[in-house]
């Protein structure tokens, strides 16, 4: 249910349409504003999302919108000359991938032209040293991993700049000798010089992101999360300031925004109340209030008297005497009517927005308490605060902010609430309870709403759902207590303030008295969910148990405070009723493929239907549509039909950013070997039973399966196609190639498309034109080929088959290399590993790649409490591995009585084993057993696929062992040769991850995989 509605979240709130193909008009005037220019004491411009960009002629006085024809969040804003400028920002595609928007003006604005479709990454600051040269920031990417550009031709061509992946810069600033700084996500600061980044060198920041960057008169400074302000002279070294206020003040600080005048500094966040200034470079600090409600996104000063500050809802304020006093001048709203507050930001119940933002107009603010683990993350996760941002906007709503000190590391997964507290608590000096309180009434403080939604209160809510339901429910009690964190009030100028009702999500609950009916057209609307019930958790408004409406109750006036004013947008009859026409389609569609049992009510009706009905769609609902059913395919295991629908959505709409999504995926499907070895394996015939025990080798005996003592096995074979068809399937993933690279760099340079065009040259018997291919990417990146290891991993694996093929190109191996030995005899599996083909194996130490707590001492405890061990063998039949994990006395669990398949593991400690045939690192196969002797396994995420394979699993009171024992042919028709990308890792609840190679996380990272050398027998 959670994938189901998550995708539906991202393809659909990611655009709330109006007229075919179009979405609903933009509320301009509440949109964030998150960056501001003057070039003179009169002229100035601000950005912001929905492509705003706001001038002035005045000072800042009046503002005027001019236009751009973009939805995109404009994030930065520079102008060389009164009439030259730039504007940067970045669009979140409902296909994962954030793409750069890039704006250019030569007329002060009048007009703007966009430069380049998909050509860089998301982009966050711009900065033009004359008209040709220039320098652009954002988010790292695979294509483009440190995420940096300059341009020495005005736009035309950017160069990256050459460094290690970064997950995304937020700020960018550069002093009069060019020396630049980068300023971004997960603790990231560093220098750009002549055209290379390096880190600087600061105390470690906890995950915190540094936010913004300034090169003052006499030295620069940063500011970020938590009251962070950091100070350098050189833009290499930095320190800490100190603020001048108490820990608990400074805590409840979000920095986004930094500017200097000679000798004065101002940095101002969250909350936007207050703006901290220093009129001595940073020695001392005192306070500003500035009397704006909402946060600061942007600062800028053009002396040490004037100056400008941008933020949430549309707010532009300017100051004439230094800060002391500030007047805004525009702004579409102060404060929210409604609040989300919601663990998990990518599970907000964004389809209520609709009806509440866009038809009743009431403000919505969103605020995810949780965080991606800087720790154990992927990089695309450092994304997810933007993404949001933009889902909030495209929906209806008015604002998002996601926190930062409550991250969800990979091993706190599954944890029971006590439990996800604790890891908090090393983090937090013990406080975690508190700190979540804290915040929780800064959020209602800050956004100021009538009413809150909060997490679902049923049995089955998650245990960051339950921890927060609980903070949310006593922070509606206090946050109208003065008493209550006085310094949010006192020190930041905050009010107390008491929501009139508090809702929580109620599932299905029938007792639950509001009811949202989700199939009701709202501006062509289609939500994963067909009705959304809301539980009354606490109110002070008379009457309240029988409000049927979150907004009942509530006496805001259109164009007030918080409520929008009439939009202007009317449907006429005949537009409405096409759209309504095309909602129902679409439903019906989707109902099809998200049907509970597939084979029987889903997937022939659907691929039915939609040949016969997408024709009939407005192109953008039907792209939309025919993506969502082919990505339910893909998930559970309906390849065949998967590859029919993104065909379809790639030839029948190809300028559709979705179509993208389509072509990577059949790029993926026809290039890896696991998918096919699934299609080619038609019928099995059973020949002959082999026992496992080596001193009784050839003596039959009874079939076994995934057994915990003496395991025997039938050995099957496989009925494949003709080699021929093999041909036509890896050469379909070429043919596709070109209309990949049509979607520009973003894509075509992307190494994932790279190492599939790779694999699918081999396995036609392309192997010159692939050694020439992989040249060709590492011409095209020059330091690719002698980056160090580790930098960059994806580069890794390119550089892995560069090695393999060509060691005086690379001299040493790019990832670990583990060797599988031929071993003569076949194990017993017993868990004991006394057998000579273990005792022959190398064994493989897991490294710990992340530990509870984040500091040194931790990951050496985890490190020597949780020691494991791997180790490879095989034979002409089988792939034997073994695995030993170790944990502290006390930490044993009874092995259960019987094995299911495709069992949850999630919170138990657990070993996962990855395997890549053919080292395209998109498809493969996993195992997983954890230490109850529990097993899961997947195909490419399907798990569906349920192999034939043996597992031995003896527990101690020491750790655990198992051995497995994988039929050769339950993986591929071909013999184990050569090399295949493996590893091994493992996930200890609340305590760690570990892994032979690295990056490894709770969700698969097969960019992490290491190689596996088969040694050849006799």
């Amino acid at each position: 249910m959670t994938r189901r509605r998550l995708l539906t979240t991202l393809l659909v709130v990611a655009a709330a349409a109006a007229p075919a193909g179009a979405q609903v008009p933009a509320a301009h005037a509440d949109a964030a504003v998150r960056a501001v220019q003057f070039v003179d004491k009169d002229e100035g411009w601000a950005v912001g999302d929905d492509g705003v960009v706001w001038h002035s002629i005045d000072g800042g006085a009046n503002w005027e919108r001019q236009k751009t024809g973009s939805r995109a969040s404009l994030r930065a804003v520079h102008f060389t000359t009164p009439y030259s400028g730039w504007a940067v920002g970045r669009h979140d595609a409902p296909n994962g991938v954030s793409v750069g928007v890039m704006f250019k003006t030569a007329d002060g604005g009048l007009t703007w032209e966009e430069i380049g479709v998909n050509v860089l990454p998301a982009l966050h600051a711009v900065r033009f040293f004359d008209e040709k040269n220039g320098f652009v920031c954002g988010d790292g990417s695979d294509a483009f991993p440190t995420g940096m550009f300059s341009t020495a031709d005005g736009g035309k061509t950017w160069r990256p700049v050459g460094g290690s992946r970064a997950p995304g810069w937020r700020a960018a600033d550069f002093d009069a000798r060019g020396a630049g700084v980068v300023a971004g996500v997960w603790s990231r600061l560093g220098t750009v010089r002549g055209g290379t980044y390096a880190d600087a060198d600061l105390d470690p920041l906890g995950g915190r992101a540094v936010a913004a960057v300034k090169a003052g008169t006499y030295k620069w400074f940063a500011a970020g999360d938590g009251g962070l302000v950091l100070t350098s002279d050189d833009g290499k070294r930095w320190g800490a300031v100190n603020l001048g206020v108490p820990p608990e003040t400074a805590g409840a600080c979000d920095f986004r925004a930094v500017a200097a005048a000679g000798t004065h500094v101002w940095v101002a966040g969250r909350p936007g109340t207050v703006v901290f200034h220093s009129a001595d470079n940073g020695k001392t600090w005192d306070v500003q209030k500035t009397n704006l409600s909402v946060p600061v996104l942007g600062l800028h000063f053009l002396d040490s008297n004037t100056g400008w500050a941008v933020g949430e809802f549309g707010t532009i304020a300017r100051t004439t005497d230094g800060g002391k006093t500030w007047a805004a001048s525009r702004a579409g709203g102060q404060r929210a009517a409604i609040l989300l507050l919601n663990a998990d930001g990518r599970r907000a119940p964004l389809e209520l927005t609709p009806q509440l933002g866009i038809a009743d107009g009431y403000l919505c603010a969103a605020v995810g308490v949780m965080s991606a683990d800087p720790a154990t993350a992927h990089p695309l996760r450092a994304a997810d605060p933007a993404r949001f941002a933009q889902a909030v906007r495209q929906a209806g709503g008015a604002a998002s902010e996601t926190a930062w000190a409550f991250p969800l590391p990979a091993h706190a997964a599954g944890l029971a609430p006590r439990d996800l507290l604790a890891t908090w608590d090393r983090a937090h000096d013990g406080k975690a309870n508190e700190q979540l309180l804290r915040q929780t009434v800064l959020a209602i403080r800050m956004w100021q709403p009538e009413v809150v939604v909060t997490d679902t209160a049923t049995p089955d809510a998650g245990p960051a759902e339950v921890l927060v339901l609980h903070a949310a429910r006593e922070a509606f009690r206090q946050a109208a207590d003065p008493a209550c964190f006085p310094e949010q009030i006192t020190a930041l100028g905050l009010q107390p303030w008491g929501p009139k009702k508090l809702y929580a999500l109620a599932g299905n609950d029938p007792a639950a008295v509001v009811k949202y009916d989700l199939t009701e057209f709202v501006a062509e609307r289609v939500n994963a969910v067909s009705q959304r019930s809301l539980k009354l958790v606490a109110h002070r408004v008379a009457g309240a148990e029988a409000h049927a409406k979150l907004t009942d109750g509530l006496t805001l006036a259109r164009g007030g405070v918080a409520r929008r004013g009439e939009l202007g947008y009317r449907f006429d009859a005949a537009t409405s009723e096409v759209q309504r026409k095309a909602v129902q389609t679409r439903r019906h569609l989707e109902g099809l493929a998200f049907a509970d049992n597939l084979d029987l009510a889903g997937a022939d009706k659907a691929l039915a239907a939609l040949g016969t009905e997408l024709p009939k769609l407005p192109d953008d609902v039907a792209a939309r549509t025919a993506h969502a059913v082919g990505t339910r395919f893909a998930q559970t295991g309906k390849w065949a039909e998967a590859r029919e629908v993104f065909a379809l959505l790639a030839e029948k709409y190809p300028g559709h950013p979705l179509a993208v999504d389509g072509y990577r995926w059949l790029l993926r499907y026809h290039a890896g070997t696991e998918p096919r070895r699934r299609v080619e394996i038609q019928q099995k015939v059973a020949f002959g039973r082999v026992s496992f025990d080596p001193a009784q080798a050839r003596r039959v005996v009874p079939a076994g399966g995934t057994l915990q003592d003496k395991t025997a096995v039938i050995e099957d074979e496989y009925r494949l196609h003709d080699p021929s068809m093999i041909v036509k399937w890896h050469q379909a993933c070429i043919d596709l190639e070109p209309k990949l690279a049509a979607f520009g760099p973003l894509y075509s340079r992307d190494p994932a498309a790279w190492l599939t065009q790779l694999a699918a040259r081999r396995h036609v018997g392309k192997h010159t034109e692939a050694d020439a291919f992989l040249r060709e990417y590492f011409r095209g990146a020059p330091a690719a080929a002698t980056q160090q290891p580790g930098i960059d991993h994806w580069r890794d694996c390119l550089a892995a088959e560069l090695w393999l093929s060509d060691r005086s190109q690379v001299l040493t191996p790019p990832k670990p290399v583990a060797p599988s030995a031929f071993t003569e005899t076949r194990p017993l599996l017993d868990g004991k590993l006394d057998d000579p083909c273990w005792q022959a194996a190398k064994a493989l130490p897991l490294a710990v790649t992340a530990a509870a707590g984040g500091k040194a001492d931790d990951a050496a405890a985890f490190a020597e409490g949780y020691k494991t061990e791997a180790k490879f063998s095989h034979d002409s039949q089988f792939l034997y591995v073994a695995v030993t994990c170790a944990h502290p006395a006390g930490k044993a669990v009874p092995a259960v009585a019987k094995r299911d398949r495709d069992a949850d593991l999630t919170g138990h400690d657990r070993v996962d084993l990855m395997i890549d045939l053919d080292r395209d690192y998109q498809t493969y196969y996993r195992f997983q057993v954890d230490h109850r002797g529990c097993l899961a396994e997947d195909c490419w995420g399907d798990r569906s696929w349920n192999p034939k394979y043996f597992v031995a699993f003896t527990p101690t009171d020491a750790g655990w062992t198992c051995e497995f024992a994988i039929p050769l042919v339950e993986l591929t028709g071909e013999r184990a040769t050569r090399a295949w990308a493996v590893n091994v890792s493992r996930v200890v609840p609340g305590v760690g991850v570990q892994t032979w190679s690295g990056p490894a996380d709770a969700d698969p990272r097969p960019e992490g995989m290491g190689l596996l050398q088969f040694q050849s027998g006799r």
